[in-house]
């Protein structure tokens, strides 16, 4: 294997490894905030999560628990035990 075909894998090779450590930093980080705090004490304790797209909602408690809104935007929503997803996201 020549020089350079070595020197294209190390881009690779360091994504392999520092991807997956940089998310397990921002999630101890983000589990350690206020807001991550408070999510997890009002979570339902189930770890499935759905895509939704919601503008114009601020972090809070809500009737279906927390929401986390950076920049008041929902991008994940957490699965209700029934499996459903509260509709609307962001009603109080």
């Amino acid at each position: 294997m020549g020089a350079l075909a070595r020197a294209c894998d190390v881009p690779h090779i360091l994504l392999e490894v520092e991807m997956p450590l940089l998310i397990v930093l921002v999630v101890l980080y983000a589990v350690s905030t206020e807001p991550g705090v408070e999510f997890m004490s009002n979570s339902n304790g189930i770890a499935q999560y759905e895509f939704v797209n919601v503008d114009g909602c601020p972090s809070g408690e809500r009737r279906s628990g927390y929401t986390i809104a950076p920049f008041d935007k929902v991008v994940l929503k957490q699965v209700n035990p029934d499996g459903t997803i509260s509709e609307p996201v962001c009603s109080n």
